[in-house]
Protein backbone atom coordinates (compact mmCIF):
# COMPACT_ATOMS: atom_id res chain seq x y z
CA UNK A 1 0.00 0.00 0.00
CA UNK A 2 1.61 3.34 -0.79
CA UNK A 3 0.38 4.71 2.02
CA UNK A 4 1.89 3.08 4.59
CA UNK A 5 4.16 4.31 6.55
CA UNK A 6 5.95 1.98 8.75
CA UNK A 7 8.05 4.14 11.18
CA UNK A 8 8.93 2.76 14.47
CA UNK A 9 8.51 3.94 17.80
CA UNK A 10 6.84 7.01 17.22
CA UNK A 11 4.61 8.93 19.84
CA UNK A 12 2.23 10.52 17.39
CA UNK A 13 1.43 12.97 20.22
CA UNK A 14 5.31 14.22 20.36
CA UNK A 15 5.29 14.80 17.01
CA UNK A 16 2.23 16.88 16.34
CA UNK A 17 3.46 19.20 19.30
CA UNK A 18 6.73 19.82 17.80
CA UNK A 19 5.25 20.24 14.51
CA UNK A 20 3.10 22.87 13.60
CA UNK A 21 0.72 20.75 12.03
CA UNK A 22 -2.14 22.78 11.68
CA UNK A 23 -0.38 25.64 9.28
CA UNK A 24 0.81 22.73 7.15
CA UNK A 25 -2.85 21.77 6.73
CA UNK A 26 -3.94 25.00 6.45
CA UNK A 27 -1.84 25.83 3.40
CA UNK A 28 -2.78 22.70 1.71
CA UNK A 29 -6.80 23.59 1.82
CA UNK A 30 -5.86 26.51 -0.32
CA UNK A 31 -5.24 24.37 -3.02
CA UNK A 32 -7.35 21.17 -1.79
CA UNK A 33 -10.39 20.38 0.37
CA UNK A 34 -9.45 18.37 2.53
CA UNK A 35 -10.60 16.34 5.53
CA UNK A 36 -8.27 15.06 8.30
CA UNK A 37 -8.40 13.11 11.38
CA UNK A 38 -5.38 11.71 13.37
CA UNK A 39 -5.72 9.57 16.68
CA UNK A 40 -2.95 8.73 19.27
CA UNK A 41 -2.51 5.32 20.98
CA UNK A 42 -5.59 5.16 22.71
CA UNK A 43 -7.81 6.30 19.87
CA UNK A 44 -8.37 9.46 21.33
CA UNK A 45 -8.85 12.74 18.18
CA UNK A 46 -4.99 14.28 18.73
CA UNK A 47 -6.32 16.51 15.33
CA UNK A 48 -9.77 16.57 13.51
CA UNK A 49 -10.55 19.01 10.19
CA UNK A 50 -14.23 18.78 9.38
CA UNK A 51 -14.75 20.00 5.75
CA UNK A 52 -18.19 18.76 5.18
CA UNK A 53 -17.08 17.08 2.37
CA UNK A 54 -18.08 14.22 -0.06
CA UNK A 55 -16.11 11.34 1.35
CA UNK A 56 -15.44 8.49 -0.75
CA UNK A 57 -13.55 5.17 -0.40
CA UNK A 58 -11.82 6.46 -3.52
CA UNK A 59 -10.98 9.39 -2.46
CA UNK A 60 -9.38 7.97 0.59
CA UNK A 61 -5.90 8.09 2.30
CA UNK A 62 -4.99 5.75 5.63
CA UNK A 63 -1.99 6.15 7.39
CA UNK A 64 -0.41 3.93 9.24
CA UNK A 65 2.69 3.96 11.82
CA UNK A 66 3.95 0.69 13.32
CA UNK A 67 1.13 -0.91 10.72
CA UNK A 68 -1.57 0.38 13.41
CA UNK A 69 -3.84 3.30 11.46
CA UNK A 70 -3.27 6.58 12.90
CA UNK A 71 -5.77 8.64 11.17
CA UNK A 72 -7.15 9.26 7.54
CA UNK A 73 -7.58 12.22 5.24
CA UNK A 74 -10.25 12.96 2.66
CA UNK A 75 -9.80 15.05 -0.37
CA UNK A 76 -11.83 16.32 -3.63
CA UNK A 77 -10.62 16.88 -6.86
CA UNK A 78 -11.21 16.32 -10.39
CA UNK A 79 -11.37 12.34 -11.46
CA UNK A 80 -8.35 12.34 -13.65
CA UNK A 81 -6.18 14.04 -11.22
CA UNK A 82 -7.19 11.65 -8.00
CA UNK A 83 -4.16 9.34 -8.32
CA UNK A 84 -1.35 12.41 -8.82
CA UNK A 85 -3.62 14.00 -5.63
CA UNK A 86 -3.23 11.31 -3.68
CA UNK A 87 0.71 10.60 -4.52
CA UNK A 88 1.25 14.11 -3.20
CA UNK A 89 -0.35 14.44 -0.54
CA UNK A 90 0.29 10.43 0.65
CA UNK A 91 4.10 12.16 -0.26
CA UNK A 92 3.73 15.45 1.89
CA UNK A 93 2.38 14.05 5.30
CA UNK A 94 4.78 10.65 5.18
CA UNK A 95 7.73 13.97 4.87
CA UNK A 96 5.83 15.87 7.51
CA UNK A 97 5.91 13.09 10.19
CA UNK A 98 9.53 12.25 9.06
CA UNK A 99 10.43 15.60 10.19
CA UNK A 100 8.69 16.29 13.06
CA UNK A 101 9.75 12.76 14.41
CA UNK A 102 13.35 14.07 13.61
CA UNK A 103 12.87 17.31 15.42
CA UNK A 104 11.58 15.13 18.32
CA UNK A 105 14.39 12.91 17.95
CA UNK A 106 16.79 16.17 18.42
CA UNK A 107 15.12 17.60 20.90
CA UNK A 108 14.74 14.63 22.84
CA UNK A 109 17.92 13.77 23.01
CA UNK A 110 19.12 17.57 23.77
CA UNK A 111 16.81 17.24 26.84
CA UNK A 112 18.54 14.39 27.71
CA UNK A 113 21.93 15.69 27.17
CA UNK A 114 20.48 18.64 29.36
CA UNK A 115 18.66 16.52 32.34
CA UNK A 116 22.13 14.59 32.79
CA UNK A 117 24.39 17.80 32.97
CA UNK A 118 21.92 18.64 34.98
CA UNK A 119 22.41 15.60 37.57
CA UNK A 120 25.94 15.96 37.26
CA UNK A 121 26.17 19.81 38.34
CA UNK A 122 23.53 18.46 40.94
CA UNK A 123 26.18 15.48 41.90
CA UNK A 124 29.38 18.54 42.18
CA UNK A 125 27.43 20.76 43.96
CA UNK A 126 26.29 18.30 46.55
CA UNK A 127 29.96 17.77 47.08
CA UNK A 128 31.51 21.25 47.18
CA UNK A 129 28.15 21.86 49.74
CA UNK A 130 29.45 18.97 52.16
CA UNK A 131 33.60 20.39 51.32
CA UNK A 132 32.79 23.51 52.31
CA UNK A 133 30.85 22.54 55.16
CA UNK A 134 33.55 20.79 56.08
CA UNK A 135 36.23 23.48 55.38
CA UNK A 136 34.12 25.72 57.80
CA UNK A 137 34.49 23.33 60.42
CA UNK A 138 38.01 22.90 60.53
CA UNK A 139 38.11 26.79 59.99
CA UNK A 140 35.95 27.33 63.27
CA UNK A 141 38.32 24.87 64.68
CA UNK A 142 41.61 26.63 63.97
CA UNK A 143 39.79 30.32 65.20
CA UNK A 144 39.13 28.46 68.34
CA UNK A 145 42.26 26.69 68.37
CA UNK A 146 44.17 30.19 67.99
CA UNK A 147 42.05 31.83 70.54
CA UNK A 148 42.67 29.17 73.23
CA UNK A 149 46.22 28.89 72.54
CA UNK A 150 46.76 33.16 72.34
CA UNK A 151 44.56 33.64 75.48
CA UNK A 152 46.51 30.78 77.11
CA UNK A 153 49.83 32.18 76.36
CA UNK A 154 48.83 35.84 77.38
CA UNK A 155 48.66 35.19 80.43
CA UNK A 156 51.40 33.80 81.90
CA UNK A 157 53.49 36.52 79.25
CA UNK A 158 51.39 39.33 81.56
CA UNK A 159 53.47 38.03 84.35
CA UNK A 160 56.85 37.87 82.63
CA UNK A 161 56.24 41.73 81.40
CA UNK A 162 55.18 43.11 84.88
CA UNK A 163 58.34 41.03 87.04
CA UNK A 164 60.54 42.48 84.19
CA UNK A 165 59.32 45.78 84.87
CA UNK A 166 59.02 45.54 88.23
CA UNK A 167 62.56 44.47 88.83
CA UNK A 168 63.72 47.35 86.53
CA UNK A 169 62.94 49.22 88.95
CA UNK A 170 65.68 48.09 91.40
CA UNK A 171 69.14 49.12 91.30
CA UNK A 172 70.75 47.08 88.82
CA UNK A 173 74.35 46.89 87.39
CA UNK A 174 74.48 48.27 83.67
CA UNK A 175 74.78 44.74 82.18
CA UNK A 176 71.56 43.63 84.00
CA UNK A 177 69.87 46.33 82.92
CA UNK A 178 70.41 45.56 79.66
CA UNK A 179 69.26 42.20 80.01
CA UNK A 180 66.28 43.25 81.21
CA UNK A 181 65.17 45.31 78.72
CA UNK A 182 66.24 42.85 76.55
CA UNK A 183 64.04 40.55 78.01
CA UNK A 184 60.87 43.49 77.91
CA UNK A 185 61.34 44.04 74.59
CA UNK A 186 61.11 40.42 73.47
CA UNK A 187 58.23 39.99 75.60
CA UNK A 188 56.60 42.99 73.93
CA UNK A 189 56.52 41.37 70.58
CA UNK A 190 55.54 38.08 71.54
CA UNK A 191 52.72 39.95 73.28
CA UNK A 192 51.64 42.02 70.13
CA UNK A 193 51.96 38.96 67.68
CA UNK A 194 49.75 36.94 70.19
CA UNK A 195 47.07 39.72 70.26
CA UNK A 196 47.13 39.90 66.72
CA UNK A 197 46.25 36.68 66.26
CA UNK A 198 43.22 37.41 68.87
CA UNK A 199 42.65 40.27 66.30
CA UNK A 200 42.52 38.66 63.89
CA UNK A 201 40.38 35.25 65.30
CA UNK A 202 38.02 37.91 66.24
CA UNK A 203 37.58 39.59 62.60
CA UNK A 204 37.19 35.59 61.11
CA UNK A 205 34.11 35.23 63.91
CA UNK A 206 32.33 38.16 63.40
CA UNK A 207 33.11 39.64 66.73
CA UNK A 208 34.50 42.51 65.82
CA UNK A 209 33.66 45.93 67.86
CA UNK A 210 33.87 49.53 67.45
CA UNK A 211 33.75 51.79 70.42
CA UNK A 212 34.01 54.79 69.52
CA UNK A 213 34.93 58.38 71.61
CA UNK A 214 37.17 61.40 70.81
CA UNK A 215 40.26 60.91 70.92
CA UNK A 216 43.19 63.62 71.23
CA UNK A 217 45.74 63.25 68.35
CA UNK A 218 48.36 64.45 70.09
CA UNK A 219 48.60 61.91 73.12
CA UNK A 220 47.89 59.31 70.05
CA UNK A 221 50.53 60.21 68.34
CA UNK A 222 52.97 60.06 71.42
CA UNK A 223 51.42 56.98 72.71
CA UNK A 224 52.41 55.32 69.59
CA UNK A 225 56.06 56.19 68.67
CA UNK A 226 56.40 55.31 72.39
CA UNK A 227 55.66 52.05 71.91
CA UNK A 228 58.46 51.75 68.69
CA UNK A 229 60.80 53.51 70.37
CA UNK A 230 62.91 50.19 71.22
CA UNK A 231 62.30 48.95 67.56
CA UNK A 232 63.21 52.11 66.25
CA UNK A 233 66.72 51.33 68.45
CA UNK A 234 67.39 48.59 67.83
CA UNK A 235 68.13 49.19 63.80
CA UNK A 236 69.42 52.62 65.00
CA UNK A 237 66.41 54.76 62.69
CA UNK A 238 65.48 58.12 63.17
CA UNK A 239 61.59 58.67 62.99
CA UNK A 240 60.62 61.79 61.62
CA UNK A 241 57.05 63.65 62.75
CA UNK A 242 55.41 65.75 60.23
CA UNK A 243 51.97 67.24 61.90
CA UNK A 244 50.13 69.60 60.01
CA UNK A 245 46.62 69.05 61.32
CA UNK A 246 44.00 71.75 62.20
CA UNK A 247 42.05 69.64 63.99
CA UNK A 248 43.58 67.72 66.75
CA UNK A 249 40.51 65.25 68.00
CA UNK A 250 39.00 62.54 65.70
CA UNK A 251 35.59 60.43 66.92
CA UNK A 252 36.74 56.97 66.48
CA UNK A 253 38.24 53.63 68.53
CA UNK A 254 41.56 54.95 69.71
CA UNK A 255 42.54 51.25 70.24
CA UNK A 256 41.66 50.14 66.94
CA UNK A 257 43.82 53.16 65.39
CA UNK A 258 46.71 53.28 67.56
CA UNK A 259 46.93 49.40 66.58
CA UNK A 260 46.71 50.06 63.18
CA UNK A 261 49.08 52.91 62.57
CA UNK A 262 51.61 50.73 64.98
CA UNK A 263 51.47 48.02 63.21
CA UNK A 264 52.10 50.10 59.66
CA UNK A 265 55.18 51.42 61.55
CA UNK A 266 56.57 48.17 62.31
CA UNK A 267 56.17 46.76 58.80
CA UNK A 268 58.01 49.82 57.90
CA UNK A 269 60.94 49.49 60.49
CA UNK A 270 60.89 45.42 59.61
CA UNK A 271 62.01 46.16 55.80
CA UNK A 272 64.07 49.46 56.57
CA UNK A 273 67.86 49.22 56.76
CA UNK A 274 70.08 49.93 59.39
CA UNK A 275 70.93 54.21 60.13
CA UNK A 276 67.79 54.50 57.90
CA UNK A 277 65.04 56.93 58.35
CA UNK A 278 61.18 56.74 58.47
CA UNK A 279 58.65 59.27 58.10
CA UNK A 280 54.89 59.39 60.35
CA UNK A 281 52.81 62.04 58.46
CA UNK A 282 49.40 63.57 59.60
CA UNK A 283 47.43 65.91 57.18
CA UNK A 284 43.78 67.04 57.28
CA UNK A 285 42.30 66.08 53.41
CA UNK A 286 39.35 66.62 51.92
CA UNK A 287 37.42 63.79 50.26
CA UNK A 288 34.25 63.99 47.80
CA UNK A 289 32.31 60.69 48.80
CA UNK A 290 30.02 59.44 45.50
CA UNK A 291 27.91 56.18 47.46
CA UNK A 292 25.26 55.61 44.68
CA UNK A 293 23.55 52.94 47.46
CA UNK A 294 19.98 54.16 48.75
CA UNK A 295 19.98 51.67 51.80
CA UNK A 296 23.81 52.95 52.90
CA UNK A 297 23.70 55.45 55.78
CA UNK A 298 25.29 58.20 54.30
CA UNK A 299 23.24 57.99 50.83
CA UNK A 300 22.41 61.23 49.72
CA UNK A 301 19.74 62.43 47.15
CA UNK A 302 21.98 65.83 46.63
CA UNK A 303 24.91 63.92 45.10
CA UNK A 304 28.55 63.49 45.87
CA UNK A 305 29.98 65.26 49.31
CA UNK A 306 32.59 66.84 50.48
CA UNK A 307 34.38 65.45 53.99
CA UNK A 308 37.09 66.42 55.75
CA UNK A 309 39.62 63.07 56.40
CA UNK A 310 42.67 62.45 58.59
CA UNK A 311 45.27 60.91 56.47
CA UNK A 312 48.02 58.79 58.19
CA UNK A 313 50.98 58.04 56.23
CA UNK A 314 54.26 55.94 56.69
CA UNK A 315 56.90 56.63 54.53
CA UNK A 316 59.72 54.01 54.66
CA UNK A 317 63.07 53.89 52.75
CA UNK A 318 63.47 50.24 52.49
CA UNK A 319 63.60 47.30 50.19
CA UNK A 320 59.62 48.25 48.46
CA UNK A 321 57.04 46.05 47.42
CA UNK A 322 56.72 43.96 43.86
CA UNK A 323 53.69 45.64 41.88
CA UNK A 324 52.37 42.04 41.74
CA UNK A 325 51.97 41.93 45.31
CA UNK A 326 50.79 45.13 46.13
CA UNK A 327 47.12 44.26 45.51
CA UNK A 328 47.33 40.98 47.92
CA UNK A 329 49.56 42.79 50.45
CA UNK A 330 46.35 43.39 52.56
CA UNK A 331 44.87 39.97 52.97
CA UNK A 332 45.52 37.69 56.51
CA UNK A 333 48.92 35.61 56.02
CA UNK A 334 49.57 36.66 52.74
CA UNK A 335 53.96 37.63 52.48
CA UNK A 336 55.98 38.31 49.46
CA UNK A 337 58.31 35.55 49.35
CA UNK A 338 59.50 33.31 52.56
CA UNK A 339 62.98 34.54 52.26
CA UNK A 340 61.90 38.13 53.37
CA UNK A 341 59.81 36.69 55.92
CA UNK A 342 62.62 34.79 57.41
CA UNK A 343 64.85 37.50 57.10
CA UNK A 344 62.56 40.34 58.92
CA UNK A 345 60.23 38.28 60.42
CA UNK A 346 56.25 38.49 60.91
CA UNK A 347 53.28 36.69 59.80
CA UNK A 348 51.32 38.72 57.66
CA UNK A 349 48.76 39.47 59.44
CA UNK A 350 49.59 43.08 60.44
CA UNK A 351 48.02 44.49 57.37
CA UNK A 352 45.15 42.42 57.43
CA UNK A 353 43.83 44.01 60.86
CA UNK A 354 44.36 47.73 59.56
CA UNK A 355 42.35 46.48 56.58
CA UNK A 356 39.46 45.45 58.72
CA UNK A 357 40.01 47.99 61.65
CA UNK A 358 40.04 51.34 59.45
CA UNK A 359 37.02 49.82 57.01
CA UNK A 360 35.19 49.08 60.34
CA UNK A 361 35.65 53.23 60.56
CA UNK A 362 34.32 53.49 57.18
CA UNK A 363 37.66 54.74 56.05
CA UNK A 364 40.28 54.09 53.36
CA UNK A 365 43.46 52.34 53.02
CA UNK A 366 46.55 51.96 50.62
CA UNK A 367 50.16 51.87 49.74
CA UNK A 368 52.19 53.53 46.91
CA UNK A 369 55.45 51.81 46.67
CA UNK A 370 58.46 50.87 44.36
CA UNK A 371 60.70 48.14 44.49
CA UNK A 372 63.82 49.26 45.86
CA UNK A 373 62.97 52.65 46.97
CA UNK A 374 60.26 52.07 49.59
CA UNK A 375 57.06 52.28 50.31
CA UNK A 376 53.98 54.59 51.58
CA UNK A 377 51.23 52.74 53.62
CA UNK A 378 48.60 55.10 54.63
CA UNK A 379 45.08 55.44 56.07
CA UNK A 380 41.94 58.05 55.93
CA UNK A 381 39.42 58.20 58.70
CA UNK A 382 36.71 60.18 58.81
CA UNK A 383 36.83 62.76 61.33
CA UNK A 384 32.94 62.34 62.44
Amino acid sequence: MDSLLNIDDINLEDILRQLDFRESVESLNNEFNLEIEIFDNNNTSLFKTNNNIKKQEENKIDFFISKRNIGFLYFECENNKKEFIKKYLTSFFKEQIKLGYKIYLTNDIHLKLAEKSYNELSEKNQELIKANKALKELDKIKTNFLAMISHELKTPLTSIIGYTEFLQLEDLSEESEETLEKILNNALELYDLIKQILDITKIEDGALRINKKTINLDTLINEITDSVNYQLKNKNITLEKQIDIARTEIIADEEKIFQSVRNLLTNAIKFSKNDSKIILKFENITKIIEDDDPESESFTFFGAEEEDFLKISVIDFGIGVPLKHQEKLFNSFYQVDGTQTRAHGGTGLGLSIVKNFITAHNGYYGLESKEGEGSTFWIELPYQ
